[in-house]
Parts: C-alpha cells; structure tokens; sequence
C-alpha cells in the first residue's frame, strides 16, 4: 500500500506539487523583476494587429509543453549548475536593456531567465526539451523597430517589383515608382503591411510546427527558407489581384472590401501552399533515399 502511494509521487515527476512549490519562489522574483516587462509585452500583443501572432505563439508553446509533459515527467531531475549562469546573464542584459531602454533586450533577458531556471532545477537534458517552445517564445518578441525597417525596405522594393511584372505580363499598363505602382485608374502604393513581413514571421512560425514531423535537416531548413520567397510572392499576388480588380471593374471596390478580405484569402493560399512545399520536399527526400539505398 505504502510502496503504491511512493509509485503515484514519482510517476507525478517535476508536475508533482511539492516539485511546483520549488518554482513558486523563482515564479515570484520573475514577477517582481518583469512585471512591467510582460505587462508591456501583453499590451502590444493584444493592441498591435502586426504583433497578435505573439498570443499564438505563447498557446502553441504552452501546448508544446504540455503534449511533452510524459517526457519531460521520464526525465531525471537534477541540478545543473550552468543553468545559474545563465539566470545571472539574463537578470545582467535585463539591466543593461533598462539602462540604454532596450525593450527587445529586456524581453529576451526574460526568455533566457526561464531557460536558466528550468536548467537549474530540472537538467540539462529537461532543458532540451524545452528548448523549441522557449525559442517560439523568443519569436513572440517584436524585434526592435531599427530591425524591421532594415527589413522592411528590400521586401516591399522586391515585392513592389514583382507585382509590376505580374500586371504587365497580364497586360495592365503600370507604371513603377519605388513602391508606388501607377495604372490608368488606380494608383498603389506599397505600405510596410503589404511588404510581406508579416507574413514572413507567419509562415516562418508555421514552418516550424510543420518541420516538427520532417526528418532531416537539410528538409526542415529547406522548407524553412522556401517560407521567406513564399511570402513574398503571395503579398505580390494580393497587390497583382487588386490592380487586375480596379482595372477591370471597380477601384474603390479594389481598396475598400476586397483589399481588407483578401488578406485573409492569401493567408490561407499562404498556408496551402506551404503544405505543398513540405510535401514536395518530402516526396523528393524519400525519392533520393530509395535510389541510394
């Protein structure tokens, strides 16, 4: 009876509640020191239409977590002292990101703290566990502004670019300036929205769900970059589809409903399309491996 009741705690692993009650302490400080960190962070999760994948992606990592609970549960708890190291580093670039106002520095310190945390009181091998989860958490951070802008500019020239070439070949008259493409009866410019950057970090998350099955790694990274040219083509298809609409019957139509609907349309083409990806990568990889074997 006693040995059964011992068997019950240890099958409870590191979810056991006198296991939790070891964190309530770490739990606390993390509040104490990032309060007004996550509280920014939620904020412009929940009020920035370009940063809402950031809810997403702190659902899928907590998922993750919790489809993984049988592992990390099978794993020898056991302290790992680098994992300290690694909360000093965090705690210092939380520091440092307060003292030059950093906000990209100060969220990521936060990341890195939790990697430390779980290091420490779980193991080395419980954090490789962790590890894919904590860096979906890093990709909910918005990159610092200097950063998408530097980004931005080459994707909404190159987008810009394409989708001209495209309305030309489907015999639209356009005339190209920068990011601004000029038609007989409508005149589009090219905004950061439409530059493809969000759909990038979409895609790219995406990417990463859909490797999790792939085997290889020349697979998951082939499938990962495909993402980057994926995106760009299919903002340059909303911006071709939207020219092709105002010529052809109606520009206020064009950039009234259509244009805010379409986004959605091209998000779910996106993800078709991506799936396509992965299985044509996949059927080629298998392809390769029969012939070699």
């Amino acid at each position: 009876m006693f040995k059964g009741s011992s068997d019950r705690r240890d099958e409870s692993g590191v979810f056991a509640a006198s296991f939790v009650l070891m964190f309530a302490p770490i739990i606390i400080l993390i509040a104490f020191l990032y309060h007004d960190v996550i509280g920014r962070l939620v904020h412009i999760w929940i009020t920035d239409s370009d940063q809402a994948h950031g809810l997403l992606l702190v659902a899928v990592a907590g998922y993750l977590v919790f489809h993984r609970r049988k592992g990390i549960n099978q794993t020898k708890p056991e302290i790992w002292l680098p994992g300290l190291l690694i909360m000093v580093g965090a705690v210092a670039l939380l520091l440092i990101g307060q003292v030059v106002v950093e906000y990209f520095v100060m969220r990521a310190s936060l990341i890195i703290l939790l990697a430390g945390v779980v290091g420490i009181l779980l193991g080395k091998n419980s954090l490789k566990i962790f590890l894919f989860p904590l860096f979906l958490l890093l990709l909910a951070i918005p990159l610092p502004a200097i950063v998408v802008n530097s980004l931005t500019l080459p994707l909404k020239a190159l987008v810009s670019s394409l989708a001209s070439e495209m309305l030309r070949a489907m015999g639209v008259s356009i005339l190209q300036e920068g990011n601004i493409l000029q038609t007989p009866q409508i005149t589009l410019e090219v905004v950061n929205a439409c530059s493809g950057i969000r759909s990038v970090f979409s895609l790219f998350v995406l990417a990463l769900l859909f490797c999790s099955d792939m085997d290889g790694y020349i697979q998951k990274a082939l499938l990962l970059v495909l993402t980057i040219p994926l995106a760009i083509f299919t903002n340059a298809l909303r911006i071709t589809a939207t020219g092709l609409l105002a010529t052809h019957w109606d520009p206020k139509t064009a950039l009234g409903f259509y244009h805010g609907f379409s986004g959605w349309v091209i998000f779910a083409l996106s993800l078709v399309l991506l799936l396509l990806l992965k299985r044509v990568i996949t059927s080629v990889a298998s392809s390769i491996n029969r012939e070699d074997a």
